[in-house]
């Protein structure tokens, strides 16, 4: 397995941007790794397109992760795009199978048309995406997925956070993650959606939700037919800062189920790296009660 850095401060690592760092890899011969920082701070601004024949093998993409509270770190690693286009902030076209597995990533992207957050348009590259914050600038009545996959596939989502800005989104074309292929089945699990038309969008293919927060949808917050739909919510908790849960939420904690035995896509942590236990909160957050403790007096001896 081969491990390279990405630091967008053009000194450090082996590349200053993840989309170069794509390009010099190119086509998979083992399972590559690709670790990206933002040591001075600075956003990484290219469209990430992700085209190469994976050959069987996996490509795994980590970032720094969100802020404590759930929401946009400028400090760390994070992809700010505009204007692309009816494409991705990452763009993934890969061949060959395998799967690109990105973890604690942030994107920003601000289309002044269709843009998406994250576009799976070819290929059967399994795609699995955890504890990442991708927002979108809502655009007119444009296209703005959050994630779109029209190709047949296994896709994996578990502890994001998805946000559209700028307005009330108008029609189903801007959803968080949309599901355009008959054949893809997709498991959901744990994730927090702020804002859009519908926080899932199954218009094809199987989408199985779990554990899912909703708040503010502006229609049907899981629109999921052939899939199955368990302990989710579109009910609005009582947050004590960002997407955190307040420790009185009578609404998301506590309310999911425990899926540490999922045998398609286990879930232990939330998106902070929490551990989960018991009947799990719904959404990306796990509320953790910060425990006392016993103090002993001992009087001194006169």
């Amino acid at each position: 397995m081969a491990i390279f850095t990405v630091d967008t401060d053009g000194v450090t690592g082996d590349y200053s941007g993840l989309d170069a760092a794509i390009n010099g890899i190119g086509d998979l011969t083992e399972n590559d790794t690709i670790n990206c920082q933002a040591s001075t701070g600075v956003a990484d601004t290219t469209v990430i397109t992700i085209d190469v024949n994976m050959n069987g093998y996996t490509l795994t993409i980590n970032g720094e992760g969100m802020s404590s509270t759930l929401g946009l770190d400028t400090a760390k690693y994070r992809i700010v795009t505009t204007g692309q286009g009816d494409r991705g902030a990452i763009d993934i076209t890969a061949s060959g199978g395998g799967e690109i597995v990105i973890n604690e990533l942030q994107i920003d992207s601000n289309a002044t048309t269709h843009g998406h957050g994250i576009k799976i348009s070819s290929g059967t590259t399994d795609v699995t995406l955890s504890k990442t914050y991708i927002r979108l600038t809502r655009a007119g009545a444009y296209f703005n997925y959050g994630l779109e996959t029209t190709i047949v596939h296994t896709l994996k989502v578990s502890n994001c956070v998805f946000v559209i800005d700028g307005g009330t989104p108008t029609n189903a074309n801007q959803t968080a993650i949309q599901f355009n292929n008959g054949s893809a089945v997709g498991y959901v699990y744990n994730n927090t959606f702020s804002n859009w038309y519908h926080a899932l969008n199954e218009a094809a293919g199987t989408l199985n939700a779990t554990n899912d927060g909703a708040v503010d949808s502006v229609s049907t917050d899981f629109n999921i037919t052939n899939g199955s739909t368990a302990t989710n919510s579109g009910a609005t908790p009582t947050f004590s800062s960002g997407f955190l849960l307040a420790s009185g939420d009578a609404t998301w904690k506590d309310a999911g189920t425990d899926l540490s035995g999922d045998v398609n896509l286990a879930v232990t942590d939330d998106a902070l790296g929490n551990a989960r236990s018991g009947s799990y909160d719904i959404g990306a957050h796990e509320f953790i009660a910060v425990g006392g403790g016993i103090v002993v007096l001992r009087r001194r001896r006169s």
